[in-house]
C-alpha cells in the first residue's frame, strides 16, 4: 500500500479561525459575566438571599435608616454598595482573559447621609459576608452563594460555547479556503 502525503491545512487558515474564535468567545464570556453581574444585584435589591431572611435588620439600625431617610433593605442604605460592583476584564497578550465582577478596590464606602467614609468598600463587603462579631454584625452571605450558582450555570454555558466555536472554527476555514480558490 503505497504512503500518501498527509493533508496539512494552511497554517494562515487555522491562525484566522482562531482569532476569530477567541474574539467571539471573549466578547460572549463578558456578556455571560455582565448577565451574571445583573442578576446578583437584581437578587440583592429583591432581598431573595436567605441570609437576609434568617438575619434581619435590628430594631435599632432598621430606626437609624428610616431616620436618615435610607433604604431599609438590607445592603441598599444608599445604593453605593450596589453601585460598586464592575466588571473586571484581565486580557494578557498570550490569548487569555480573565473575567468577572467584584466590589471596586477604589471605592469608600458611604454613611446614611451617603458621604464617603475612609472604610475601604472592600472591607465593607467582607464583613457583610462574614459577619463581625466585635461590631455585633451577622453574616449575610451572597457572594459565595451566588458565585456557587455562577459556577454551575459557567459548566453549561461554557459547553455550549465550545460546540459554537467549533462550529465558527469549521465555517471560518472553509470560508477562508473559498475565498482562496476564488483568487
Amino acid at each position: 500500500m503505497p504512503l500518501t502525503k498527509p493533508r496539512i491545512p494552511p497554517f494562515e487558515k487555522i491562525a484566522g479561525a482562531i482569532q476569530v474564535t477567541e474574539d467571539v468567545l471573549f466578547q460572549d464570556a463578558e456578556k455571560f459575566m455582565d448577565e451574571r453581574r445583573r442578576a446578583f444585584i437584581k437578587m440583592i435589591e429583591r432581598q431573595q438571599f436567605r441570609s437576609f431572611k434568617l438575619h434581619p435588620l435590628s430594631p435599632r439600625y432598621l430606626a437609624k435608616k428610616k431616620a436618615h431617610g435610607a433604604d431599609t433593605r438590607v445592603l441598599i442604605a444608599t445604593h453605593h454598595y450596589l453601585d460598586c460592583i464592575r466588571m473586571r476584564v484581565i486580557r494578557s497578550a498570550r490569548h487569555y482573559a480573565k473575567i468577572g465582577f467584584d466590589i471596586d478596590a477604589a471605592e469608600r464606602a458611604h454613611d446614611l447621609n451617603n458621604h464617603p467614609t475612609d472604610i475601604p468598600m472592600r472591607l465593607v463587603a467582607t464583613v457583610l459576608e462574614l459577619g463581625s462579631a466585635a461590631n455585633n454584625v451577622p453574616p449575610r452571605p451572597t457572594w459565595r452563594p451566588f458565585r456557587f450558582q455562577t459556577k454551575v450555570l459557567l459548566r453549561e454555558w461554557k459547553r455550549q460555547e465550545a460546540m459554537k466555536l467549533a462550529k465558527l472554527a469549521n465555517t471560518t476555514m472553509k470560508q477562508r479556503m473559498v475565498v482562496r480558490m476564488a483568487v
